[in-house]
């Protein structure tokens, strides 16, 4: 069985025996901390393949750690643990660089999807992640782009791209999937102006066979046929 090294920060010792229990079942081993500087000094020290942190810690806050983790070894997926209901916190963490985040009290489901999610991260290798020949230029505006693509690829959020028509936006989409943990899933691209009014549910979600004159099979809508995938609307 292929061992994974994961950080877990938490002040809460209950919680600490709980996720790492949780993660030996799935072949990880855990390092623990209670404090930022603890976190920072092993972040220094080893190697990890993700870390999930709590947001509140006695001499600081998870997105501390977030920043460090940016900064100086991007390369590590990290989740957050948060409160339940501060959905404020959860944005900051995302927007900081956090993939995703669990609340409090754990659930167990959530907790083992985050992680699965987490290791096929780093399976994701270095090469392929800044990979990115076909977004050409060099300007600072490319790279920044560069950068924040790979960022937003380790995320679990909804992304929203913007620019005029023939700059590359799906282009830049595709980047965010190939790259992120969705990459064996189906990628699809959906010209919504080219669907006519009427259709729009049955392109969306599907029918079944005979539910409508016309409707000789069962289809499946593209919500179905992206799932687990990128829908690219």
């Amino acid at each position: 069985m292929e061992y994974y090294n994961a950080l877990i920060i938490d002040d809460e010792i209950d919680i600490l025996e709980l996720i790492s229990l949780t993660l030996e079942k799935l072949g990880v081993k855990c390092t623990t901390a209670t404090t930022v500087a603890h976190a920072k000094e092993l972040l220094q020290a080893q190697s990890f393949h993700f870390c999930l942190t709590d947001m509140r810690l006695p001499d600081g806050d998870g997105l501390e750690i977030i920043e460090y983790i940016q900064k100086n070894i991007p390369e590590v997926p990290v989740a957050v643990i948060t409160a339940y209901g501060n959905m404020e916190l959860a944005v900051s963490a995302i927007k900081a660089g956090a993939f995703d985040f669990v609340s409090k009290p754990l659930s167990l489901r959530v907790l083992r999807d985050l992680i699965t999610v987490a290791l096929k991260q780093t399976k994701i290798s270095t090469e392929k992640r800044v990979n990115q020949s076909r977004l050409l230029g060099e300007s600072e505006s490319i790279i920044l782009l560069r950068q924040m693509i790979v960022k937003i690829a380790r995320s679990q959020a909804p992304v929203l791209i913007q620019g005029e028509s023939g700059t590359g936006k799906e282009l830049v989409a595709r980047l965010i999937h190939e790259q992120g943990a969705r990459a064996d899933k189906p990628f699809i691209a959906v010209n919504c102006g080219a669907i006519p009014p009427d259709l729009m549910e049955s392109e969306f979600f599907g029918y079944k066979k005979g539910s409508f004159t016309g409707a000789n099979c069962d289809k499946s809508g593209l919500f179905q046929l992206a799932n687990g995938g990128t829908l690219l609307l």
